[in-house]
Formats: structure tokens, C-alpha cells, sequence
């Protein structure tokens, strides 16, 4: 397989689901809370993905004899220019306020939960990479605003920084699945995995 380029050139869609109060092996049950696409929401800025690796080693006979490497989850952070009231409520398990026009509360005891995550990076000859992660938990991120000096343009980012991890719910039991070099326009498969991959958690 060629995947026609060495890196992806963008990040063009971002799903994700909340996992429901109960019955989480039931896909149905997950409730959409954010898709940004490029068509028509350019928020999206970048993604990092930092595997969380443990190793050991077992020495005999004053040499190393056996290495042992587990994938343990990881660090998944996305960038995105701004989250809107609801969506922060949502991911972060902020509070909505009743002062007009809206606003969101940080109590302090929040506990933000679970969601399902998807994404699709755009490589050059037009394909694309799927990236699904299936437990993934956000704690209140950065937000910044910055000023260019000379040219009065400001603009605001905010950081999602996620540890995601094992799914052991009925019927997903994996941390991450990534689908490569998908043909979008491809009516025969294509298509219908891109289409298969946002429309349902799992």
C-alpha cells in the first residue's frame, strides 16, 4: 500500500460522542456533542497523539535478556480557535448559568466524562487517514489570545488535552483504530467507510 505522501497536509473533520449513563455497549446510546468539518467549520487547527509506553526488561546472566513494551493509552490534544458555551459544558462537565446571553460555571467539582473520538487527516493525492479513539477523557485546557503586533489582528485558541485508553465495553475492547489512505470518492468502499466512520460512535 502507497499512501501517496510522507504526512498528512490537514485535519478536516472532528467528531465526538458522549458516553451515555448507561448501556455503553449500545452504540445508539452515545450522543453527538461536536463535529467540526472543513466545508463549513474551519475551528480545527491540529491534533497531537503521545502513546503512553511502559517498559521492562529482564536481564540473566548480567545481560539483557527480554524487553517488554505495553501500549497504555496516551495523550490526545486537539487545538481548535474556540469552543462555544454548550460544547464547553459538555466536554469540560461545566455548568450552564442563567445569565444572559450564556455562560459557563467552573465549580471546581466537576468530573468531565467519557467520549468516543474521531478524526480524519487529508493527505495530498486527496485520501484519507480515520483515527477513532474509543475512551477519551478532557480536563480544562489552555485558552490563549494573542495579538500580532503591527497589524491589531487577534485571535484565540483553545487546547483539548485528552488521555484516552482502553475500551473494554462489550463489542469495542481497543483504545484506538486508524484506517489508512481511504479513497472518499470511491462509491464501492470508500465512501461508505468515511460515511460509516462519523455517522456512528462505533
Amino acid at each position: 500500500m502507497s499512501l501517496g505522501a510522507e504526512t498528512p497536509i490537514n485535519v478536516v473533520r472532528l467528531k465526538m460522542w458522549k458516553f451515555p449513563a448507561s448501556s455503553p455497549e449500545t452504540a445508539s446510546g452515545y450522543t453527538s456533542v461536536m463535529d467540526l468539518q472543513k466545508d463549513d467549520d474551519n475551528r480545527l487547527m491540529s491534533y497531537q497523539d503521545t502513546p503512553n509506553i511502559a517498559t521492562a526488561q529482564l536481564y540473566g546472566c548480567g545481560e539483557l535478556a527480554r524487553q517488554v513494551i505495553k501500549n497504555l493509552g496516551g495523550a490526545l490534544v486537539y487545538n481548535i480557535h474556540a469552543l462555544s458555551n454548550t460544547e464547553r459544558n459538555a466536554i469540560f462537565g461545566e455548568t450552564a448559568g442563567s445569565d444572559p446571553p450564556t455562560d459557563s460555571i467552573l465549580k471546581g467539582n466537576e468530573v468531565p466524562p467519557y467520549f468516543i473520538c474521531a478524526h480524519a487527516e487529508e493527505l495530498p493525492n486527496g485520501h484519507l487517514n480515520l483515527y477513532k479513539y474509543y475512551k477519551v477523557q478532557f480536563t480544562p485546557g489552555q485558552i490563549g489570545t494573542q495579538q500580532v503586533e503591527g497589524n491589531n489582528v487577534n485571535f484565540a485558541t483553545t487546547t483539548l488535552n485528552g488521555i484516552y485508553s482502553k475500551n473494554n465495553t462489550t463489542g469495542i475492547n481497543m483504545m484506538r483504530k486508524i484506517l489508512y489512505d481511504v479513497d472518499p470518492t470511491d462509491t464501492s468502499g470508500g465512501a461508505t467507510f468515511v460515511s460509516n466512520w462519523f455517522s456512528s460512535a462505533f
